[in-house]
C-alpha cells in the first residue's frame, strides 16, 4: 500500500508540474490580440487542460487514500518543482526570497512525508456488524427567506430542534 500510495504522489506531483508547464507554453504561443477563449482552444493550452483536470482527479483519488495533512503538504513540492520549471523552460528569474521559500517548502514537505499518518478506514468486512455511520447534519437553513427574497430574523428554534413547516397566508 505504501508504494502504491507513494507512486500516486509522485504522479499527482508531476501531473500538476507538467499541465502548468504546457498552460504556460501555450499562453506564450497565443497571438497577442487573441481573446481567452482563442488562447483557451489552442490545442497545447487544452492538452495543458487535460493534463491537470487528470491530475485534480488523481489528487481527490489520493485524498481518499491518505490524510490531508499528508497530500497537501506533500503534493505542495509541485510548486518547487514548478520555480524549477520556470528557471529552466523559460528562463523565468526567482528572486532570493523565493528560493528561500521554495527551500523551507521542501523541509516542511520532507518533514511530512517523514511523519507517520493513518489510513482511512478500509471497506467493511463481511461481519454482521453494521459500517458505524456519521451523525445527521442539524436541518436548519443558514438564512431564512420570504417569497420576495427578504432575509428573515434567525429561527428561535434551538439547533437540531425538528423544523415544522408553518404556513402563512399572505
Amino acid at each position: 500500500m505504501k508504494l502504491r500510495l507513494w507512486s500516486l504522489t509522485f504522479v499527482v506531483v508531476l501531473a500538476n508540474v507538467a499541465g502548468n508547464v504546457i498552460l504556460k507554453q501555450a499562453m506564450l504561443n497565443a497571438p497577442p490580440d487573441a481573446g481567452i477563449i482563442a488562447s483557451i482552444l489552442q490545442p497545447v493550452a487544452v492538452l495543458g487542460i487535460v493534463v491537470l483536470s487528470a491530475w485534480m482527479l488523481l489528487r481527490m483519488w489520493l485524498l481518499g487514500m491518505a490524510d490531508l495533512s499528508f497530500v497537501v503538504p506533500i503534493s505542495a513540492v509541485g510548486y518547487v518543482l514548478s520555480a524549477f520549471a520556470g528557471v529552466y523552460f523559460f528562463q523565468e528569474r526567482v528572486p532570493t526570497r523565493g528560493w528561500i521559500g521554495t527551500v523551507l517548502i521542501m523541509l516542511g514537505a520532507a518533514l511530512t512525508g517523514l511523519t507517520e499518518h493513518s489510513n482511512p478506514p478500509s471497506a467493511p468486512s463481511s461481519s454482521s456488524d453494521p459500517p458505524p455511520q456519521a451523525a445527521p447534519l442539524p436541518s436548519r437553513p443558514l438564512l431564512s427567506r420570504d417569497r420576495k427574497g427578504a432575509v428573515l430574523p434567525d429561527d428561535p428554534r434551538p439547533l437540531g430542534a425538528a423544523s415544522t413547516p408553518t404556513v402563512t397566508n399572505s
